[in-house]
């Protein structure tokens, strides 16, 4: 089944119109996969649609401070580019010293598939964000992100220290 088919054939509840947090943080997970080296890294980049097509990634734009010229997405157009797609409005904050306190502050062991870590940055330093995948078998972090190297891209670290938040509940 292709995404948006299986998406239509969850249950959602009738009572809230929500769907049920393992489904959303599965589509969450989904989403956020199938953007790996599919969508280039542009500072400042924010989503102007949920979905590929409505975005015109790689089209080219002025450049941005690293002379990059393909439109993409920053760390934290990304993050709500993938929740936008999932649960079709954008999140209420899209830089990230905003997101910073985006929905509920958990701890490190609450972190579950979807969740995100942000960095707010200090001073001349640029914060980042991260969605949380997965703790590997030593306990590392596995995360995605829309980093600077270029593309969506999977990374794994011990120290992920940032704030952790949870946007599905």
């Amino acid at each position: 089944m292709v995404g948006s088919e299986k998406r239509k054939n969850q249950k959602i509840s009738k009572r809230t119109g929500i769907r049920p947090f393992k489904q959303l943080s599965s589509f969450v997970e989904e989403t956020a996969l199938r953007s790996v080296g599919h969508i280039p890294y542009y500072f400042g980049g924010k989503p102007e649609a949920n979905d590929y097509a409505g975005n015109n990634f790689y089209r080219i734009i002025g450049s941005d401070h690293e002379n990059r010229v393909f439109r993409g997405l920053d760390c934290s157009g990304w993050a709500n580019w993938v929740y936008w797609n999932i649960m079709g409005k954008r999140l209420e904050e899209e830089i990230i010293y905003e997101q910073v306190h985006l929905g509920v502050g958990i701890e490190r062991e609450e972190l579950q598939t979807g969740d995100i870590i942000v960095w707010p940055g200090t001073g001349s330093r640029i914060g980042h964000v991260v969605m949380f995948l997965r703790f590997d078998d030593n306990g590392d972090i596995v995360y995605i992100h829309e980093c600077g190297a270029g593309i969506v891209q999977i990374g794994e670290s011990k120290n992920v220290e940032g704030k952790y938040r949870k946007l599905v509940y």
